[in-house]
C-alpha cells in the first residue's frame, strides 16, 4: 500500500455505527434498542438472520421480516440485497412500492439495503456486472422508500455445502484470481467501481454506507461516498 492511500479494513461494528456516523439520525442498528429516549438513534432488524443460509429451514418472506421487526420492538428494518430476500431481479418498482405499503402500515420503516457486492475482481467484466448489481440495488432501495444502500469494496461470496452456508470455497477463488495481481491494484478498482455507485446513487437520493470489511478492508474506520 503506498504512503498516505487509506488502509484497507475489516469490518468489526455493526451498520448502526455507521449509520450514526453518517447522520445524527442513524437510520439502521443491529439489535433492539437500548438507548435513552429522544437520543435520536433507530433500531433495526438486519434480515439476513432469516434468509435461510445460516439454518437448515425455509428463509422468511421480507412481509414476514417486517412482522418479526415489530413483534419484538424493532423500529425499522435493513433487508439483504441477494436471494431470497431484495435482489433487484426479483423486486420490480411496482412489488418494491407495495412492501413500502404494508412497511407503513405495521409502523416500520426501511432502513436500507444491503449489497453483496465485490469490486475488486481483475476481470472487467466481472466489476461491470457488479457495479450493475449495485446499481439496480440503489434503485430498489429507492422504490422501498429507503435512505441507505450498505456495499462492500470486496465480498467473494458464501456457498451453500450442502444447505448451511460457508465462506471457505468462496474465499480460495477469490484468493486465486487476486494473486497475479497487487493490493495496489485492487483497492484501485475498488475505488472506481465505488465512485461510479456513488454517482447513481446521488441520482436516486441514496446514501452508500461502505462497510468495513475483509479482504480489502483491515480496521474500523467508517466510510461513505
Amino acid at each position: 500500500m503506498k504512503e498516505g492511500m487509506m488502509n484497507r479494513r475489516e469490518f468489526v461494528e455493526t451498520l448502526a455505527a455507521t449509520a450514526a456516523i453518517l447522520e445524527p439520525t442513524a437510520r439502521a442498528v443491529a439489535g433492539p434498542r437500548a438507548d435513552k429516549p429522544g437520543s435520536g438513534m433507530k433500531a433495526g432488524l438486519y434480515s439476513i438472520t432469516y434468509l435461510g443460509i445460516w439454518y437448515q429451514d425455509r428463509a422468511l418472506t421480507l412481509e414476514e421480516v417486517i412482522q418479526r421487526a415489530k413483534k419484538y420492538g424493532y423500529d425499522g428494518v435493513e433487508f439483504d440485497g441477494k436471494r431470497p430476500h431484495a435482489n433487484p431481479l426479483d423486486w420490480p418498482t411496482s412489488r418494491c412500492r407495495e412492501l413500502r405499503r404494508i412497511a407503513d402500515g405495521e409502523g416500520i420503516e426501511i432502513f436500507g439495503v444491503a449489497a453483496n457486492n465485490d469490486f475488486s475482481s481483475p476481470i472487467p467484466e466481472h466489476r461491470e456486472s457488479q457495479i450493475c448489481y449495485v446499481r439496480d440495488l440503489i434503485r430498489t432501495a429507492s422504490d422501498m422508500g429507503a435512505r441507505l444502500v450498505r456495499v462492500f469494496f470486496a465480498w467473494p461470496g458464501i456457498t451453500k455445502h450442502p444447505q448451511v452456508g460457508n465462506y471457505e470455497i468462496a474465499k480460495r477463488i477469490w484468493a486465486y484470481t487476486h494473486k497475479p495481481f497487487s493490493m495496489e491494484a485492487a483497492w484501485a478498482w475498488c475505488r472506481e467501481g465505488l465512485t461510479e455507485c456513488a454517482r447513481y446513487a446521488a441520482d436516486a437520493g441514496v446514501t452508500l454506507a461502505l462497510q468495513n470489511h475483509k479482504p480489502m478492508m483491515n480496521d474500523t474506520t467508517m466510510c461513505c461516498a
